[in-house]
């Protein structure tokens, strides 16, 4: 009985052998399909599923308006009301995406490198998930400041800049003043300072503004331990007290 079935499919097979092959085709793109679904939907549903407490790890987002559009995207904000209000939470988190246009300067003792997808955190993300990692004594070193940021600096500090700035102890005249009148006046004009430098940095819980007036010589400094853009909104309120852009 079963050889004589095996017999008719050949036959059957032989015979019609284009519509054979597009159902032969069919099945092994419908069998890869699915395959693929399947392993897709086990990745998604495990991928971070070897951390110690992964039933406990919950991602918090945002939701907000800004003018016509609409954005979506990770809470970076502050957590500590969310533990003084919700007793349930043991330990959070904030990661933050520090270079995801480009690729961010990173420094290890004397050597400097670019890293792409460089990511910010607090130290409390190894009590949250369970990597496993290899230290050494790189963040033994004291912080050293790059052109990327990195850096420590006082509202003094930022002033000594300032005024050094202004009075030329960093450029000459004619390339201080070309670096503020880049973008004005016409070929030909004599560059002068005009309008209001600025200079504004931050990352998850730290943001700093800078703005020096040419016109007035004031210089403002803004240096909060809050996310961006609470230092920004507060210099511009200054900004705007005495009557500048």
């Amino acid at each position: 009985m079963v050889r004589n079935y095996f017999k008719t499919s050949i036959r059957y097979i032989l015979k019609h052998k284009g519509y054979t092959i597009i159902n032969l085709l069919g099945l092994a793109l419908g069998l890869a399909c699915s395959f693929l679904m399947v392993l897709y939907v086990l990745n998604e549903m495990g991928y971070d599923r070897y951390h110690q407490n992964a039933n406990q790890i919950y991602r918090i987002t945002e939701e907000y308006t800004k003018g016509d559009r609409q954005f979506k995207t990770a809470y970076i904000s502050a957590f500590s009301p969310l533990q003084d209000e919700i007793i349930e939470i043991e330990r959070s988190v904030r990661i933050f995406t520090y270079s995801w246009r480009e690729k961010a300067l990173v420094s290890s003792g004397d050597k400097f490198f670019y890293e792409e997808n460089f990511f910010l955190a607090d130290p409390s993300i190894f009590d949250v998930f369970s990597w496993n990692f290899r230290w050494d004594n790189t963040y033994m070193m004291p912080p050293r400041g790059t052109p990327a940021g990195g850096g420590y600096s006082t509202a003094e500090d930022l002033l000594k800049y300032s005024q050094a700035l202004r009075n030329h102890k960093l450029l000459s005249k004619p390339y201080t003043d070309y670096l503020f009148n880049r973008f004005e006046g016409k070929p030909g004009d004599p560059y002068v300072p005009k309008g209001m430098y600025r200079a504004v940095g931050g990352a998850p819980g730290i943001n700093a503004y800078l703005a020096i007036d040419f016109g007035t010589g004031f210089t403002f400094i803004i240096l909060s331990n809050y996310d961006h853009p609470t230092a920004v909104n507060l210099a511009q309120e200054i900004i705007k007290m005495y009557g500048l852009n």
